[in-house]
């Protein structure tokens, strides 16, 4: 009896599956269910500091993705921030919730919250009646629930890849959060440049990668996605870390990944594919030799 030899481009890929799989079952421990206190990781970081402006508020910030863990023994992980306008305060206590709970109950307090340096309220940042305010009254839940899933769902891999790129991610996340109903009725889209949030500064790189997630951001399509390279789809289980009391440090959210096929059953589906199409190959030469 012939042994049926696995072609080697299929190997290939069998393998880079496995690959995949093993770097994304070892990517994310399950948070607790009250975790205690959150304690920064100074490095590494993706992280850098960007002229941005809030209403008529400018201000440094810090854009992009760090590393936090649960208490001093933790296992550190990748956040990003959904609260630009307040500092993470290592140590804090913090408690959990999925980022649907998240957006349809805590988004709107955080913005109501006012912690003791009032950035919220500083400098017609939110509250004000003209257009440039930055605020969760400019949102609606289902369109921020929406907006940030598509945004991690495509991009949010790409983002752990370059300071320019994470920084860029960050951004769209706090526009998708306080800019969203005006500058999309009102100046068709998400903007770097214009609205409640803007960018202020002279980083050519950072504002390249912004407008490239926006730009997408703004189809509301695969084919917006196709077009910058990030067709390509992804699901995770989102966590969102709260602070107690709320905005007394960042909030911030982690990502994990959820499970894709187990190493065998990609296996052993490409096995398959090789067997079904050997036996149309032979059902074909019995046909031509009758």
């Amino acid at each position: 009896m012939k042994t049926m030899q696995m072609p080697n481009k299929v190997r290939q890929i069998i393998g880079m599956a496995a690959v995949v799989f093993c770097a994304l079952g070892a990517g994310g421990a399950q948070a607790q269910a009250n975790p205690p206190t959150l304690i920064s990781v100074l490095n590494p970081h993706l992280y850098e500091s960007e002229l941005l402006q809030y209403g008529n508020f400018q201000r440094d910030t810090f854009t992009g993705a760090y590393q936090v863990k649960e208490g001093a023994n933790g296992v550190p992980f990748w956040v990003y921030c959904l609260d630009p306008l307040t500092y993470f305060q290592t140590s804090n206590n913090y408690g959990t919730s999925d980022l649907s709970t998240f957006v349809k109950k805590a988004y709107g307090d955080l913005f109501n919250t006012r912690n003791s340096s009032g950035n919220y309220l500083a400098n017609n940042v939110t509250g004000s009646t003209v257009d440039n305010d930055y605020d969760d009254s400019n949102t609606t839940p289902d369109i921020v629930l929406a907006k940030l899933t598509e945004l991690y769902s495509h991009a949010y891999f790409d983002s752990l890849t370059s300071n320019d790129k994470s920084g860029a991610f960050q951004y769209a996340i706090w526009e998708i959060e306080g800019d969203t109903s005006k500058t999309m009725s009102n100046s068709g889209g998400y903007s770097s440049t214009s609205g409640g949030m803007k960018f202020v500064g002279t980083d050519a790189g950072f504002q390249t990668e912004v407008d490239r997630y926006l730009g997408a951001l703004n189809t509301g399509t695969d084919a917006g996605w196709q077009a910058i390279r990030l067709g390509a789809t992804n699901t995770f289980t989102y966590t969102v870390y709260n602070s107690s009391p709320l905005g007394q440090s960042q909030t911030v959210m982690k990502v994990t990944p959820n499970a894709v096929p187990e190493p065998t059953s990609v296996m052993l589906f490409g096995i398959g594919v090789l067997a079904l199409g050997a036996s149309r190959r032979a059902t074909r030469k019995q046909a031509s030799a009758s």
